[in-house]
């Protein structure tokens, strides 16, 4: 059976009260990176929004102030369906876990991340070590011969046949969803992530070119409706103009 732990790392001479609390150590830090990450993401949402309205509106329809609330709902959705449905999500999963499995004096840990945001870094600075292993690919030229048969070993006795990580061990959320859920009530660390003006006029450039070929329902390949679209977004981008970053609750 192939074994393939790649976020494998060890804590040495360690017990697991003393794994757990190097990780509730490195908490504030990783929740502080998810917060701006996710105030990135918010920020990028709502400049789209409102840059778009300034140049493209539908008939009937009034510009209002963006509600922080739009945010939220865009935040949820992905949150229900990563956690209710186990639907991977790459745009707002900064969520990170990691199991400790006791092996032998020692401390064994998998950790899991979307989006690596200096979690690994943490987890080292504190002394956890790269204990990956897989036996589908020949050893690392860095491993020794017995280093690598030693981690087998270790990750057979510790995760045996189908063996769960959380089944053999004690899942901490470092980072959970609810950790940096606030972010939306911090407009000052939203504001702080607002994108360059060049890349938000790209981007309504990109979305008004868009909206221009493909309305026109062009009979050609794929790739060139998309050469089109390229070569469009730099001649339409100076005229693009920038909507008021103003948010309501």
């Amino acid at each position: 059976m192939s074994t393939k732990i790649y976020n494998g790392l060890i804590l040495q001479d360690s017990s697991i009260e003393q794994a757990l609390k190097h990780l509730v150590s490195i908490k504030p830090r990783c929740v502080d990176a998810a917060e701006k990450a996710a105030a990135k993401v918010c920020a990028r949402e709502m400049t789209f929004s409102v840059d778009l309205a300034a140049n493209f509106c539908v008939l009937g329809e009034k510009i209002q102030p963006y509600r922080t609330w739009k945010l939220i709902e865009k935040f949820d959705l992905p949150k229900v369906s990563v956690l209710g449905k186990g639907v991977r999500n790459t745009e707002w999963d900064f969520t990170f876990d990691v199991c400790l499995i006791p092996a032998n004096g020692n401390v064994l840990a998998i950790y899991s991340v979307e989006s690596d945001l200096g979690y690994r870094e943490a987890l080292l600075s504190v002394g956890f070590k790269d204990y990956h292993y897989q036996n589908s690919t020949d050893r690392p030229e860095d491993i020794s011969e017995d280093e690598w048969v030693s981690r087998q070993e270790a990750w057979d006795s510790a995760l045996p046949g189908r063996t769960a990580p959380g089944a053999a061990g004690l899942i901490y959320s470092v980072v959970s969803w609810d950790d940096y859920s606030l972010v939306f009530y911090n407009p000052s660390l939203i504001h702080a992530q607002i994108p360059s003006t060049e890349h938000r006029k790209s981007r309504v450039a990109r979305r008004l070119s868009e909206l221009e070929i493909c309305a026109s329902q062009p009979k050609v390949p794929l790739s060139e409706i998309i050469d089109r679209i390229l070569e469009r977004v730099p001649l339409r981008q100076p005229d693009v103009l920038l909507g008021e970053i103003r948010s309501e609750y």
